[in-house]
């Protein structure tokens, strides 16, 4: 008696497993209780975004401030993290799987393009003859802003936000460099929410703590009066004592940060830019912050257009390919079971 074929995933099996890749991408870790529903508890900062190639964001944050610097946007630390590279020293880079070397000594605006070009493709053949890099480069998309819900992300702006509130003390004094979408009302609903909680904040530090998480900073304590700020995509550490302090004196600010009519100025020097802090090729800069601002917003105003909710439009777009790729795939299966 011979037996019987194998039996194919169901429509909805196949159909679950390519959602679970899909919504793989949001980076949303959940803690199950023993009868499989979602935990409320969460741990501090599991609302962290995060990227789905840990392993690229792990040479990113080797390239330290003090050995990679003034070098051209095209050979970036993101650029050579790409082609596997990991800062090693001053001007030098190490392959994460080969171990070769590799020195760059262009600098900014005196490289000239040919040379950064020269040293871009360097990139790529400088890698061992056996060495996978040679042939293969992290996908752009892997350092991306990633695709999240407006959920998600308002969590995470919220955990963020509660990393400065336990150091409201040495908020500094922040500006933009960019206007952030819907700041005026975030503000507004974030003071609302504030002023029925037992952690009093001024406006000012207020304004300062609501711009720094939407821009996605996430506040540190160190020693006394150490208190520092990172971003967890490119990694720039910025010492908040390097910068005025949040106080009453700036509270005729607008909510860019630039001084109002009739307001004087402590030191300009010293506002932190929450956009401008940020690598230039941090996701936070080139998506994420907008992104974000939007997210919150409709959490607050659940009514907003579809235009306003970029995040759903995207997670809608990849659930109408996953649908695609099961429509041509099942035929297959099917004419293949027959035959």
């Amino acid at each position: 008696m011979t037996a019987p074929p194998p039996s194919l995933p169901s429509t909805a099996s196949l159909t679950k497993r390519k959602l679970d890749d899909v919504l793989s991408v949001f980076q949303v870790k959940r803690h199950a209780h023993a009868d499989g529903t979602a935990s409320q508890q969460q741990p501090p900062h599991s609302y962290r975004i995060r990227l789905g190639d840990t392993d690229l964001l792990d040479r990113i944050s080797t390239f330290k401030e003090s050995f990679w610097f003034g070098k051209p946007d095209t050979l970036s630390a993101a650029v050579c993290a790409h082609h596997g590279w990991c800062g090693y020293a001053l001007n030098t880079l190490r392959c994460s799987s080969c171990h070769t070397i590799l020195s760059c000594h262009l600098q900014g605006a005196e490289a000239h393009d040919s040379d950064a070009a020269e040293f871009r493709a360097r990139l790529q053949t400088a890698h061992n003859e056996r060495c996978p890099w040679r042939s293969f480069t992290t996908p752009e998309t892997a350092y991306k802003f990633p695709i999240v819900s407006n959920d998600y992300a308002e969590k995470a702006f919220r955990s963020r936000m509660d990393s400065f509130l336990d150091c409201r003390d040495d908020i500094p004094s922040v500006s933009s460099s960019k206007i952030l979408p819907h700041l005026k009302e975030i503000l507004k609903h974030v003071s609302d929410d504030l002023s029925l909680s037992s952690r009093p904040v001024s406006p000012p530090a207020l304004q300062s703590i609501v711009m720094l998480s939407l821009a996605g900073w996430e506040c540190h304590r160190g020693a006394p009066g150490r208190t520092t700020a990172k971003c967890h995509l490119c990694h720039r550490v910025v010492g908040l004592w390097n910068f005025a302090r949040a106080t009453a004196s700036r509270e005729n600010q607008d909510l860019e940060g630039t001084p109002t009519a009739g307001a004087v100025p402590d030191d300009d020097t010293r506002l932190l830019d929450v956009v401008a802090e940020h690598r230039r090729y941090c996701p936070w800069v080139t998506a994420g912050t907008d992104s974000t601002a939007r997210a919150v917003h409709h959490q607050y105003h659940p009514e907003a257009t579809v235009s306003a909710r970029p995040l759903v439009t995207n997670i809608d777009q990849k659930i109408s390919e996953a649908t695609k790729y099961l429509d041509q795939l099942l035929p297959k299966r099917d004419q293949s079971r027959h035959t």
